[in-house]
Parts: structure tokens; sequence; C-alpha cells
């Protein structure tokens, strides 16, 4: 019997004793996570780069710049030659056939984006043939972004959007081929005007002209 209480007495301590090393633990672990490394000064004339914004790693540069000149103002567009070679170069040869011209933004809407490039002025026009969506690597739908409108995948041609905010919900759908440098307030003007049935507005927005500047 008292063999079997020494035993039972000798749990208990043990028991005790590791209660005590676990709270011990834990205190020491809040002591130490409380405790701030020390700061290490950089030594005199060290160049410090900062850490590259994720964002801007894969950011494509500007090749060509256009001015698309409405009835409104201008907007000045770069354009992403190297990132999205098929979509800049057929908006381009559009840009030289003349065929912008007089055509109207069809489709206007605050807090989503403005919408061109239908021959027709219905959302339902087109160049008569369609080009394949470039999405690979970096493909944001931001504020002030220029992109590619479709039906589906591999079905845009002529019409066109900008962003008036982030839609990032589209990166996977549609094809960012620039973004405006100058006359994002003529950008955000259209988007106020007044519109009827189909988001189209009550007075035309037309598109005069568009110029490729040779910079």
């Amino acid at each position: 019997m008292e063999k079997q209480n020494s035993k039972n007495n000798k749990s208990k301590i043990i028991y005790l004793v590791l209660g005590l090393i676990s709270i011990i633990t834990i205190i020491a672990v809040l002591i130490i996570s409380r405790i701030e490394p020390p700061k290490i000064e950089p030594p005199i004339g060290a160049i410090i780069t900062p850490a590259p914004n994720v964002e801007e790693i894969d950011k494509p540069s500007i090749m060509t710049n256009v001015i698309i000149e409405t009835n409104k103002g201008n907007i000045k567009i770069g354009l992403f030659d190297n990132h999205r070679p098929i979509t800049v170069n057929n908006f381009l040869s559009l840009i030289e056939k003349d065929f912008y011209d007089r055509i109207i933004f069809h489709r206007v809407i605050d807090d989503f984006m403005i919408q061109a490039g239908c021959p027709y002025g219905t959302g339902f026009g087109g160049p008569g043939y369609v080009i394949e969506c470039e999405l690979e690597g970096y493909n944001r739908n931001m504020r002030g972004t220029i992109s590619m409108a479709n039906a589906g995948l591999n079905t845009g041609g002529s019409q066109f959007f900008i962003n008036l905010v982030n839609n990032h919900h589209l990166n996977e759908l549609h094809s960012v081929f620039g973004r405006v440098i100058e006359g994002i307030e003529i950008v955000d003007a259209i988007s106020n005007v007044v519109t009827g049935q189909g988001n189209r507005p009550i007075e035309d927005v037309v598109i005069k002209n568009i110029e490729i500047i040779k910079e």
C-alpha cells in the first residue's frame, strides 16, 4: 500500500513539474515575442534599394502613343507594343485606315467603363474579322487602362473600352494593351454623360480621329 502511494506521489510530482515547465515556456515565448529586434543602421554611403512593388515587377513598358480626339477633348494613350503585339498591331492598323473616325462611344457605364469601336454604334459591329486574346503575363484591368472588348475568347476585333475603376474580374477575359497617359479627366467627363437605353449616351460622344504619335 505504501509503495502504491509512493508511486502516486511520484506521478503527481512529475505531472506538476511538467506543468510548471509548460507554463514557464509559454511565459518565455510571450516575453521574447514582445522584444523588438535591434535596428541596424546601414553604413555611411550605402545605397539603399527599396523592395520592388509586386504589381510593378512584370508591368509592360509603353512603346507607341496615340491621341484619341473626341468632341469632349483629347485622350492620350500609351500602348504596350511588345507586351500585346497582336492587339496593338491590329489597333494601329485600324487607326491607319481611319476606321475609328466618327465612331461613337456607344456604351458608357459610370464606375465601370466607356466603350467604343463599333462601326454601327450598336455594339454588334467590327472590322469583319477577329483576333486572338492576349492574356498571359501582366494583364490588369485597372483604372485608366485600355482593353479589348469581345463576346468571348478570341472574338475581339475593333471594339475597346477604357476602365473607369479597377475591374480585376475582367483580367482573365479581356486583353489590356495600353493605359491613359493624359486626359483621364476627359475619360471621367465622358463617363458622366446622360445615357439612355443600352447605356448609350443621349448625345453622341464622337471619336473625331485617332492620331499615332511618333516619339
